[in-house]
């Protein structure tokens, strides 16, 4: 129980600060952010060019529809995000305390192991970076804790589950493994009419989602996701899955790394009779998923948490079984894990509040608060505090989209006259995205703004260029500040 609250106290902590400095909203949070803030104005999935500027998104509706509700009753962006991943979070947690306690385990057991999840840095930094990765992830564990909740699957409760999932899949489609594991549990019990049940009644959600967001977004819904998902897988992503998911696991925190290598490990020790239940299909499902969904390029530890939330859900369901005849040694391991856990997140040096208290944004606001021009940036979010809209949503989808296009040059037109004409009297460019060329925006961009464009000033994240003959309140020479 100490152990569980010490890991509670110190993502509590990681939480508030990141809602004071806003160290979490990145540029992919800038997309939630804008697709929220053009539904407010009333547009639904932008066409890919528009009047204002590039759109195009692969994100699925629910997450940042309700983003947009929120700003409506808030009437400020950011809080409305972070009020949103608070809910989500809170939910994820709820549900995975609720899915153990259904399956049999008592208040310590999935007390702690809700403590568990918290206490891996992944979970406070999605719960704060403003993205639709928590909530699917959240829907889901819900859906498999009201199935495991009643041994009994009576018609309202199957219309309850089917709900429920046909929402996970208007957040995130390629979390859809929650009804496929369900099914599959029905079919291994011999339940085959629930299972049928089940299965029609969630594909019916899911053609409502699909048929209402092509309606409301006057028929651009299925063009655009549809569009971006081809043109991101290829023979090459293929092959560098591998080398992608070392990557990524090499990033995360070191206690999501300790949860994930023991779902692993409980996968290979299983006692026979959970080899057909549900926590074991959905970890077997989620790690399929997630391994082909590395195919595609620019993905990042969001993609680990529904691999964390299941490793967890299988440890608990594992130590559940074996409570009933070793309840010593099912309390005795849990606290053993979190104590390991414990002493592995006050070890890091990325955990806790960190040094730097300044807000994330606050040197794009100093800098540009003379602009009155229009502002050029791989993070749409950065136009948007200075007051205008977003030109380009998505620096990375418009590199995807272009490559794949069948006329990519006049694609990228509109952008690239824009530079040599000067149009924007400011692009903002994140620092770290720029060390990748052609990662944002595709080949020749960076070009075209060196050749157009003097870089006036550089801080830690963005490097900052302004026409030549603008740079009046910079020096000459470029200036490399240790500021935001």
């Amino acid at each position: 129980m100490v152990a569980a609250l010490s890991l509670i106290c110190l993502s509590a902590v990681e939480v508030a600060f990141s809602w004071k400095t806003d160290r979490y909203i990145s540029h992919a949070s800038a997309v939630y952010i804008t697709l929220a803030n053009d539904l407010v104005d009333g547009t639904f999935y932008p066409p890919y060019f528009g009047e204002n500027g590039y759109r195009g998104t692969r994100y699925f509706p629910l997450y940042f529809s309700s983003h947009a509700g929120l700003i409506k009753l808030m009437r400020d962006p950011l809080n409305a995000g972070y009020l949103l991943g608070l809910i989500a979070g809170v939910l994820l947690l709820l549900s995975i305390y609720k899915f153990i306690r259904n399956i049999g385990g008592d208040f310590y057991l999935a007390f702690g192991f809700m403590g568990a999840v918290f206490g891996c840095a992944l979970t406070p930094i999605l719960m704060t970076s403003i993205r639709g990765d928590i909530l699917p992830a959240a829907l889901n564990i819900c859906g498999l804790a009201l199935f495991v909740g009643s041994r009994e699957l009576s018609k309202k409760r199957l219309v309850a589950i089917a709900l429920i999932f046909s929402l996970v899949f208007a957040a995130k489609v390629t979390s859809i493994f929650g009804v496929t594991a369900v099914c599959v549990v029905l079919l291994f019990q011999r339940k085959i009419k629930e299972s049928i049940m089940l299965a029609l009644m969630t594909l019916l959600g899911f053609s409502l989602v699909i048929g209402i967001s092509q309606l409301l977004s006057e028929g651009r819904f299925i063009e655009g996701v549809w569009g971006i998902a081809v043109s991101g897988s290829s023979l090459e992503g293929w092959l560098r899955i591998p080398s992608r998911i070392r990557d990524v696991i090499l990033y995360l925190d070191g206690v999501t790394q300790l949860f994930l290598a023991l779902g692993l490990v409980t996968l290979v020790i299983l006692p026979r009779k959970q080899r057909t239940h549900v926590s074991t299909v959905y970890f077997l499902l989620v790690f399929f998923v997630t391994i082909i969904t590395f195919s595609n390029p620019g993905l990042h530890i969001n993609h680990f948490l529904e691999p964390l939330a299941a490793s967890v859900l299988l440890i608990a369901s594992m130590l559940v079984i074996r409570q009933n005849r070793f309840e010593v040694f099912a309390l005795g391991t849990i606290a053993s894990v979190l104590v390991i856990a414990v002493g592995v997140a006050f070890a890091s040096p990325r955990r806790g509040p960190g040094q730097d208290q300044d807000k994330r944004y606050s040197a794009a606001i100093e800098n540009l608060k003379e602009v009155e021009g229009p502002i050029l940036s791989d993070n749409s979010y950065i136009p948007t505090i200075m007051g205008q809209k977003p030109f380009m949503l998505d620096a990375f989808v418009f590199r995807m989209i272009r490559e794949k296009n069948s006329s990519p040059s006049s694609f990228a037109a509109p952008l690239f006259d824009r530079l040599e004409g000067r149009w924007f009297e400011a692009i903002v460019l994140e620092k770290w995205a720029a060390s990748f060329p052609g990662l944002h925006f595709g080949k020749g961009f960076y070009e075209s703004v060196e050749e157009n464009y003097c870089l006036a000033k550089e801080t830690k994240l963005w490097l900052f260029y302004f026409r030549c003959d603008e740079k009046k309140n910079f020096s000459d020479s470029i200036e490399i500040s240790e500021n935001n």
